[in-house]
């Protein structure tokens, strides 16, 4: 499940995974010209397109790869904190409530 399934649906079609670099890097290579494919970072193995954040930046100027762009930064972002966010959340007020664990160990930095 793709957290933004009408972005890849609209602008990839429903066959290609924003998450898939090789699918990703199939569906760009026709779509991209010449000289940009010849400087585009590509794998060690297959020598496909590179479609990680890093590669991708550096092409940040080109209108096909700013909504890739957001779809990795976001992407990262959500699995980073998607799960553990909603439960943060106080159910009244709706304002976030980060629990501040500590650890069981006695660290210098914790305990000075």
């Amino acid at each position: 499940m793709y957290p933004f399934a009408p972005f890849s649906d609209s602008l990839l079609g429903p066959d290609v995974s924003p998450s898939s670099g090789p699918q990703l890097a199939a569906w760009l290579t026709p779509r991209i010209d010449a000289d940009t494919l010849k400087r585009w970072p590509k794998t060690a193995k297959k020598q496909q397109l590179k479609t990680d954040a890093d590669s991708l930046a550096l092409f940040a100027h080109l209108p096909i790869v700013q909504p890739l762009l957001r779809y990795k930064a976001v992407s990262k972002l959500l699995s980073i904190y998607s799960a553990s966010y909603p439960k943060q959340r106080h159910p009244v007020t709706d304002c976030l409530h980060p629990l501040r664990r500590r650890s069981p160990y006695k660290t210098p930095w914790l305990y000075a």
